[in-house]
């Protein structure tokens, strides 16, 4: 499955906040890029993770936030712009918890220089 599918699969199951099939869809990719040695989940994952921002799916977010401590330092480094705007998003949605969390996380990421 290509990840532009596995992306567009993803934001279904994000949209109707089915946790179960995201989980399941990102354990089938994760399993598959490692038997085939793919680099690339980093900019799924970017994806994706906004995209739950966008649609203020907190729980999610926390759940996903657990692949995100398992990406390499490199990944890490590079993926931690999105923090900032998905803080920009959660404020917007008046969301306070989500708002919290993230701003907890960003500051933890920003010492990654």
């Amino acid at each position: 499955m290509s990840q532009e599918n596995i992306l567009r699969e993803g934001k279904y199951y994000i949209d109707l906040d089915d946790h179960h099939q995201f989980f399941q869809l990102v354990g089938n990719y994760i399993e598959l890029c490692h038997k085939n040695g793919y680099q690339n989940f980093a900019c799924l994952y970017k994806d994706l993770f906004i995209h739950m921002c966008l649609k203020g799916r907190f729980i999610m977010i926390k759940q996903f936030y657990n692949l995100f401590i398992q990406l390499s330092i490199v990944d890490q480094i590079a993926l931690k712009s999105m923090f900032p705007y998905c803080l920009a998003l959660a404020r917007k949605k008046k969301d306070k918890e989500m708002v919290q969390w993230l701003e907890s996380i960003r500051t933890k990421y920003n010492k990654l220089d």
